[in-house]
């Protein structure tokens, strides 16, 4: 506010701050580099990250949220005339075999059930009996080619027929399953009475609902068509993503928090050297009667005008690059609140890294101005004992790297900062071990026969795993081991609980079993002998899933029931708790002696329910071919190899290691652009001092000498905090996403290639520095270089 009897100086101010503004084009590039980069970043961050959310949503809108399992036809036309029911398809399971090293899927699905699967399908659905629906997977598998109306001859029936392709399904084929859909036709003609219809559906108006009041709400809805609680089946990758907001914005904004920090010592470092290598000028200002005020506003008008041209540039660009990175996920109100948020922290960290440069400039005082060099901060001058020193390069280089120590200091810890942003992002992707992880879902084996589903709920049936296949794969010279692990599945009633785990599986084991994983158990150790005495149960609970999922806290000396093959309940003491996580059962929770089982069902002898295969990895070809041709075509058999699953993981790992990428270079590009100030503001404040220094007979040979020497101080101090430091950070990151598991055990890897890159270009901006040095100096003689700073 300017009071009446006072002169209104903001527009002089403002034309000063405008003719700084062009007077010093080198030091605003960079200024206006570094907010463009940073606003640009983090908008790119925002918008991913909530481009995928909102993706995913709009994805899940029109996703089933419950399926009814074996329904009858008539119920399903009911449900379609109930106004609670937004949508409801219908599907049919009707076979599933094995043809070489892939398994085709037979199903029925009508239109409403691919849409509320958000199944990608091109071409129209089977209407005729020879019309199917293939896999574009299983077309790319056998070698044949994505187009329609082509003739391929399938075993659907048991022996070959031939069939006219109509449409195919968008989907990636994990595990070599490929879906093969048939028409309504093909489905009567399949089944001779009842048709095991499955209903999927969609509740209206439900978007806005909880977890659990719409659970309830469908559960009611269905109830009043005699449809019972254990026929429905909710869709887990729907209500695990009915809101993940929270965790969306605390991940954005962690991260833009270190990008506001990275961003803010990088202008702060530039408006620091600018306001040193300006303090004459600031000093002849307050000589003509400048206030502190109306140095404070100018220096302030300087910093709103960049920020004005930049932050708008880099909000354009991310956009464009989050638009082009999550295309689906653009959301205009998202985008609208993004841009405005965004472009407020980055003026915020604008404004947070001047407030100490502008103090320092309006703090100079007009005596000092005219004595000050433009290489020093003002401060109090250090004796020092060294009376005599010698002139050569390298000294007069460390002489001028540590004449002014905050400064130094100061880049350093800007420069450094990047630097363990850096090396903790690199560190943690170098550390991500996709083979790791995918042996920890799949085991150390190579190979797993395991039961179908269907065949392991139906105990009574022969078991298809037995001593004959195992002969047969022992034999195999490329095949090293085989090992049965013995079990069933039973209805489990955990503790205070009237209704059955949704966890069926049980396992058997023997005493050498026992003995071999006495290591793992955790407490109530007891031996094999007392553990059959007292029919006891051990549970595997590491991963909180029965405490996430059923709400039952592992307990010693608490009880559970199973239920026996003639519907009678035996109940078992749990008698210790276990991890399994490294080895062959990993994923099953209940562990009893094996002869537990053969009281559950006394009618059963063979109790194998899994094959685990070990192999010759340099000839698994070979052997997969050997395992595939000892269970022949039985459909009651699964085969699963770790390949398969580790090619599945780096699938869906790509998606994780892209944005990280991106980050890294970010990162890495506020490191260059710092050094690249600092370097490029000695040298233009520093004229004086080395046409001085050529005057009394500094070679040009020698000041190149000097130059690069001291830029190696800068690159040497930004390697060993980032060497020191980085490193630290970086291991604590491992174990921090160690305890949390998303990505399994992350074992510590030095990101060696990505952190060589970034020392390499930093050597070689250092080089490229002292070589333009010398180009920029002989534009001017001697005599003009020392009378620039006067």
């Amino acid at each position: 506010m300017t009071w009446p009897f006072e002169n209104d100086t903001r527009t002089i101010t403002k034309k000063l701050a405008n003719r700084s503004i062009h007077a010093d084009k080198r030091r605003n590039i960079f200024i206006i580099l570094t907010i463009v980069f940073a606003s640009c970043l983090m908008t790119v961050l925002a918008l991913y990250t909530f481009g995928k959310s909102y993706e995913l949503k709009t994805f899940l809108q029109g996703r089933y949220q419950a399926a009814v399992i074996d329904v009858e036809p008539e119920i399903i036309n009911e449900l379609e005339k109930d106004s609670n029911i937004e949508l409801i398809g219908t599907e049919v399971l009707l076979d599933s075999f094995r043809i070489d090293d892939y398994t085709l899927n037979v199903n029925f699905r009508d239109s409403n059930n691919l849409y509320l699967y958000s199944t990608e399908f091109i071409g129209k659905l089977p209407d005729k009996y020879d019309e199917i629906a293939v896999s574009e997977a299983y077309l790319k598998h056998a070698n044949l080619s994505a187009e329609l109306n082509q003739e391929i001859e399938l075993p659907l029936k048991g022996s070959k027929e031939k069939f006219t392709i109509c449409g195919i399904l968008k989907d990636d084929g994990a595990n070599r399953r490929y879906q093969v859909l048939v028409s309504k036709e093909f489905l009567q003609s399949y089944y001779t009475d009842h048709i095991p219809y499955n209903a999927t559906l969609r509740i209206a108006g439900s978007s806005s609902f909880k977890e659990e009041e719409l659970k309830n709400l469908i559960q009611s809805c269905l109830e009043s068509y005699g449809i019972h609680e254990e026929q429905i089946a909710y869709s887990s990758s729907y209500f695990e993503s009915v809101d993940n907001s929270t965790r969306d914005m605390l991940g954005v904004s962690v991260i833009s928090i270190l990008i506001v920090i990275a961003c803010s010592t990088v202008i702060y470092s530039l408006f620091y050297i600018s306001v040193v290598g300006k303090v004459k000028e600031y000093g002849r200002l307050k000589v003509i009667g400048m206030t502190q005020k109306q140095i404070k506003r100018m220096v302030r008008k300087e910093s709103y005008q960049l920020s004005l041209l930049s932050i708008p540039i880099g909000i354009i660009v991310g956009c464009i690059v989050g638009y082009v990175l999550v295309p689906n996920g653009w959301n205009w109100l998202n985008t609208f609140v993004i841009i405005v948020i965004i472009s407020l922290l980055t003026e915020l960290s604008v404004l947070l890294s001047i407030h100490k440069p502008i103090k320092i400039a309006s703090n100079i005082s007009p005596v000092e101005a005219v004595r000050i060099a433009t290489t020093t901060t003002g401060d109090k001058p250090t004796n020092t004992k060294k009376l005599r020193r010698k002139l050569t390069p390298d000294n007069l280089a460390k002489i001028g790297f540590m004449r002014n120590h905050k400064k130094a200091i100061l880049t350093l810890i800007s420069l450094g900062f990047s630097g363990i942003l850096l090396m903790s992002a690199a560190t943690f992707l170098a550390s991500i071990d996709e083979e790791d992880m995918a042996r920890q879902s799949f085991g150390n084996q190579e190979f797993l026969l395991a039961l179908s589903d269907e065949e392991n709920n139906n105990p009574l049936e022969k078991n298809p795993l037995d001593n004959y296949i195992a002969e047969i794969l022992t034999k195999f010279p490329y095949i090293t081991k085989v090992d049965s692990i013995t079990g069933c599945s039973a209805d489990i009633y955990l503790p205070n609980s009237d209704e059955p785990s949704s966890f069926r599986e049980i396992i058997g084991l023997s005493n050498d079993e026992y003995s071999r994983l006495s290591n793992n158990v955790l407490t109530g150790s007891i031996d094999y002998q007392r553990f059959v005495e007292k029919r006891g149960v051990l549970i595997d609970d590491t991963s909180n899933m029965l405490k996430t999922w059923e709400n039952y806290s592992v307990s010693l000396g608490d009880c559970i029931a199973i239920t026996t093959a003639d519907g009678k309940k035996i109940e078992l003491p749990i008698v210790g708790t276990i991890d399994m996580t490294n080895t062959d059962y990993a994923g099953t929770y209940f562990f009893v002696p094996e002869n537990v089982l053969s009281e559950i069902y006394p009618e059963r002898e063979n109790f194998n329910t899994k094959f685990v295969i070990n192999a010759d990895v340099k000839h698994l070809s070979e052997a997969e071919d050997a395992v595939l041709k000892a269970i022949g075509d039985n459909p009651n058999i699964q085969f699963l190899s770790f390949e398969d699953a580790l090619s599945s993981i780096k699938m869906h790992m790509t998606g994780y290691q892209l944005p990280i990428y991106g980050l890294i270079i970010f990162i890495g590009i506020f490191g260059i652009i710092n050094l690249s100030n600092t370097l490029m503001t000695n040298l233009v404040s520093r004229q004086q001092e080395f046409g001085v220094l050529q005057s009394i007979g500094l070679s040009n040979k020698q000041l190149y000498q000097m130059l690069k020497m001291e830029s190696l101080y800068y690159v040497l101090g930004t390697m060993v905090i980032t060497l020191v430091l980085g490193t630290f950070s970086g291991y604590v990151l491992c174990q921090i996403f160690n305890q949390v598991g998303i990505f399994g055990k992350l074992n510590y890897t030095f990101p060696i290639l990505q952190i060589l890159i970034f020392f390499i270009i930093l050597l070689i901006i250092a080089k490229i520095y002292a070589s333009l040095a010398i180009r920029y100096c002989q534009k001017k003689s001697f005599v003009e270089r020392i009378k620039t700073m006067e």
